[in-house]
């Protein structure tokens, strides 16, 4: 039997390293887009590298946090797979690839793996992962956002990103101030080579936390093509020359837009929902039920019940010891609704607000008065006030808490 579930497959990254740079994140998403009636089984995912590239891991980061185990390809030299398991109709996984790459010179560019979602031995999707070394302290210092979130490095590219900016308007104390303190956190987590790149544009003393732009380090670098002619850049509107903005990393060449700057929470403010049985989307789940509405146990009404966002990535959905589930908040508990998934929705922190996303559950999601589900796999921006259906007669009312 022909296999009619293709896969879509992207890759975020930060492809530039600095001179002397081994470590290469990557997050991969991967997305079925095939036929709903007939579930994928036995996916595996495979990670082909070239000669002197080391595969760290692969970690499934969404929707819940899971180790893959890899095993070297039968007959394919320096590639391993790793088995998913069997996949749901449109369902999104995404996962954390860490690879350890030779170094190479300055300018020097390579493609560091190719990943690829295989059944059998079809290939239903690809992506690839480039490495490129520069000395552009522009380019190798930013951090993509969604790697910075799942490597726990969101505050060193907030650092990062608010150093360069001050840097480019002038302001030489808030420059320093952020990109020494981004100095620190980068020896912290070890990461040497992006320490020693910001090091060559501050000075100053880690012990008392004083630090100084470097001579001649006051303003922007200069252009990397000196010929080129000056321009606005369409995406952030700053001057700019050569191929990439300085400012937002626009590709000036393919219109491709540069990387986000990594999310800041909301100043002085704390995110909750609120969950409770909710009689009014009960009645509208039996009615779309018709014959089957009988099987579905009346609820049980209570107070609802508040729980903190905290972090990055919120699951929702019900608890199984069997299955290794343990949802940031268990739906099974609080409302026993028997119609929730055991990973039925996970809350994301985006650029200060909440996005919703489904991963696939198996009666889907609904948001406020509307009655088709959301879009599996796709980030839905909330708003305080929000009302997020799931289940039976399960509501998840997001609020905003001002803190004074």
């Amino acid at each position: 039997m022909t296999l009619r579930t293709p896969f879509t497959v992207s890759v975020d990254q930060n492809r530039y390293l600095p001179d002397g740079g081994t470590e290469l994140h990557a997050i991969i998403a991967v997305c079925g887009t095939g036929d709903p009636d007939e579930p994928a089984e036995d996916v595996r995912l495979r990670v082909a590298v070239p000669r002197g590239v080391v595969l760290h891991s692969l970690k499934q980061v969404l929707p819940v946090e899971e180790d893959l185990c890899a095993h070297p390809a039968e007959g394919v030299p320096r590639s391993f797979d790793h088995s998913t398991g069997r996949w749901g109709r449109h369902e999104t996984r995404e996962y954390h690839l860490r690879l350890r790459v030779p170094v190479q010179d300055v300018g020097q560019r390579m493609r560091a793996a190719r990943l690829a979602v295989l059944r059998g031995g079809e290939a239903l999707g690809a992506a690839d992962v480039f490495a490129e070394w520069t000395d552009d302290r522009t380019r190798c210092t930013r951090i993509d956002a969604r790697v910075a979130h799942y490597t726990g490095q969101t505050e060193l590219a907030a650092r990062i990103q608010a150093g360069l900016a001050a840097q480019r308007s002038g302001d030489a104390g808030t420059a320093a101030a952020e990109l020494g303190g981004a100095v620190r956190l980068a020896r912290a987590q070890g990461n040497v080579h992006l320490a020693a790149m910001l090091s060559r544009v501050i000075e100053g003393d880690e012990t008392t936390c004083t630090f100084r732009l470097r001579r001649g380090a006051a303003t922007a670098p200069p252009p990397a093509s000196a010929s080129a002619c000056s321009a606005a850049c369409p995406e952030c509107a700053e001057p700019a020359s050569g191929r990439f903005c300085e400012a937002c990393g626009h590709d000036l060449a393919t219109g491709v837009p540069g990387p986000k700057p990594a999310p800041r929470g909301p100043a002085r403010a704390r995110w909750y929902v609120v969950i409770s049985t909710d009689p009014e989307y009960h009645r509208r789940v039996l009615a779309e039920s018709g014959t089957d509405a009988g099987r579905l146990p009346a609820p049980s009404d209570g107070p609802g019940l508040s729980s903190p966002l905290s972090g990055g990535r919120v699951l929702l959905g019900r608890r199984s010891t069997l299955r290794g589930t343990v949802p940031d908040i268990d739906l099974s508990g609080s409302t026993r609704d028997p119609a929730v998934s055991r990973t039925h929705a996970v809350l994301l922190a985006r650029d200060g607000r909440w996005c919703l996303v489904d991963p696939g559950s198996a009666n889907g999601t609904r948001l406020n008065a509307g009655s088709a589900p959301v879009a599996v796999g796709a980030e839905i921006p909330l708003h305080e006030g929000d009302r997020i259906h799931v289940g039976a007669w399960t509501t998840v009312e997001l609020r905003r808490e001002s803190l004074s």
